[in-house]
């Protein structure tokens, strides 16, 4: 896995970890997101960062990223 991919999962997971109201405990203090709008900016970011990594492994250097329908 590459950098861009490790960085995506960690966002993704504290979006969802924020969105459910979980909280995270570090030595023993609880650490709450609540920026669910800077988090969703990231997990974006980061997607594109792992579109674009893909493109480039695809073949396709040009540097635009395809974008498919749901």
């Amino acid at each position: 896995m590459s950098f861009a991919t490790d960085t995506l999962t960690i966002a993704q997971k504290a979006y969802q970890d924020a969105l459910s109201g979980k909280s995270q405990q570090l030595n023993g203090r609880k650490l709450e997101q609540h920026d669910i709008d800077a988090l969703l900016a990231q997990v974006e970011y980061w997607e594109n960062k792992v579109a674009k990594e893909n493109s480039k492994a695809a073949g396709r250097t040009s540097g635009s990223i395809l974008m498919v329908p749901r």
